[in-house]
């Protein structure tokens, strides 16, 4: 089974889980729906799916622990997780089309994967980026809206709205 590497101290920009686990939601809602009293065998993107389901389980868990702890944690029980997870990609990547809704998802992952794994070499950091994400929304969304400032004093009323909000 191939290991997954990590370094303690990684210069890796980390990545975040949530981005991959949506392409693989997206790719598991797309599948048909089985009928009853069919073999209800989970898709690749199911299987996937229930790998990185089990990192956020290990994440919750460890929440409220210090940093050096959610890292010991993360070595004992995210790693192997993470390990299963790329032997099943690697063993079925090439099993889908490249660019079927599993396929993207898979070549997402396998793209992403050191910086999807960065989370692991410390303990202060997040599987997800959801919460610096929110944080910078309102400026996002009023980068667009200064876009369309019909006059300096229009702009500037609108940043300052945006600052105080």
């Amino acid at each position: 089974m191939p290991k997954t590497s990590f370094r303690k101290n990684s210069d890796s920009p980390l990545g975040c889980w949530d981005h991959a686990r949506r392409y693989f939601k997206d790719a598991q809602n797309a599948q048909p729906k089985a009928k009853k009293g069919q073999n209800n065998k989970p898709s690749k993107a199911g299987k996937v799916l229930s790998l990185i389901n089990k990192l956020y389980v290990i994440e919750r868990e460890i929440k409220e622990l210090s940093g050096g702890e959610k890292y010991r944690q993360r070595q004992e029980k995210s790693i192997p997780t993470l390990n299963q997870l790329k032997a099943y990609l690697e063993a079925n990547q090439h099993k889908v089309p490249k660019d079927s809704l599993t396929g993207k998802a898979m070549t997402y992952l396998s793209n992403q994967w050191e910086k999807l794994n960065v989370y692991c070499t410390h303990g202060e950091l997040n599987i997800s980026n959801i919460l610096a994400e929110n944080a910078i929304r309102p400026f996002v969304i009023g980068r667009k809206a200064w876009l369309f400032s019909d006059t300096p004093a229009g702009a500037r009323t609108s940043a300052i709205h945006y600052i105080t909000v």
